[in-house]
């Protein structure tokens, strides 16, 4: 929650740099073709990039439930869902694939690519 508020945050104040020389150049605000109000535009816009911004959310979440699944936190003295992960890569066409097999790995090179993508954007 705290990494949302700071992008949104960020964004907010980006906003304030952007919006003059919007309506500078278009002279008024639209939404979907039609003149709306600032207020009307700015909640729209506000709702866009929250709506937009919930992938860090549930990414986070999927994340910390695969890393406490995968460490043992969820073992009974059945399978875990990495063990399930295991045996079912295995079985599939995929198995040849180096660090396939562990759903850790999987979820870290996930995270490294959303890193690698924000980094290329700064760039």
């Amino acid at each position: 929650a705290c990494v949302i508020f700071a992008v949104m945050g960020i964004e907010v104040a980006c906003l304030r740099f952007l919006v003059a020389p919007q309506y500078n150049s278009y002279g008024q605000f639209k939404l979907m073709g039609r003149r709306c109000g600032f207020h009307t535009w700015l909640a729209v816009a506000i709702l866009n990039s929250v709506i937009g911004h919930l992938d860090i959310f549930t990414t986070t979440f999927v994340f910390g439930r695969v890393a406490r699944s995968a460490s043992g936190a969820c073992r009974t003295d059945r399978l875990n869902i990495d063990d399930i992960w295991r045996l079912s890569v295995q079985q599939s066409s995929l198995w040849w694939i180096p660090g396939f097999g562990s759903l850790e790995v999987i979820a870290l090179a996930c995270w490294a690519f959303m890193l690698l993508q924000a980094l290329w954007a700064l760039a």
